[in-house]
């Protein structure tokens, strides 16, 4: 009986040692899977943060991006103003050369008209003298040859009265 006691009392301290390891396992494990829970809840923390970190960069980001999008839309409409008004002042410019050069044209279309009726009325006046000294001197000419004629009857009556004195 003894035996059977001592065997008995053995195996419950064989018995009794298995379940403290196993429960020391067991505490171990649990201690290693806290530290592990601890470990990713860190890392999910460290995760988060630096998505969060990431979210408000984004942000940031957007906002730069739509402020330098409105800059940069804000200086296109200004060159296209500056552009747009310099564009009309060259089409005004322009416009107003095109009508000195119409007007300057229509000046000088009249001032050719003016020259060229003058040109007529000169060259009219001119024909017309021409004409009336033509028949000056056609007059010139007959009074000439009737003078030359009377004085050679002249001559001749003289020369006839000579002749007949003698």
């Amino acid at each position: 009986d003894d035996e059977e006691n001592s065997d008995s009392s053995s195996s419950t301290t064989t018995f009794a040692t298995a379940p403290e390891s196993i429960g020391e396992k067991v505490f171990a494990e649990l201690d290693k899977m806290r530290q592990q829970f601890s470990e990713l809840t860190e890392s999910l923390t460290m995760a988060k943060e630096r998505e969060e970190q990431a979210k408000g960069d984004v942000t940031r980001l957007t906002e730069k991006k739509v402020t330098v999008e409105a800059e940069k839309e804000s200086a296109i409409l200004g060159k296209k103003r500056v552009l747009s008004d310099e564009m009309t002042d060259l089409s005004d410019q322009l416009e107003g050369a095109q009508d000195n050069l119409r007007e300057t044209m229509l000046k000088t279309k009249s001032e050719i008209s003016s020259i060229q009726d003058e040109a007529r009325q000169s060259e009219r006046r001119l024909k017309n003298e021409i004409v009336e000294l033509e028949s000056r001197l056609q007059s010139l000419r007959d009074e000439a040859d009737a003078a030359r004629k009377d004085r050679d009857e002249l001559i001749q009556q003289i020369e006839t009265e000579e002749e007949e004195m003698r």
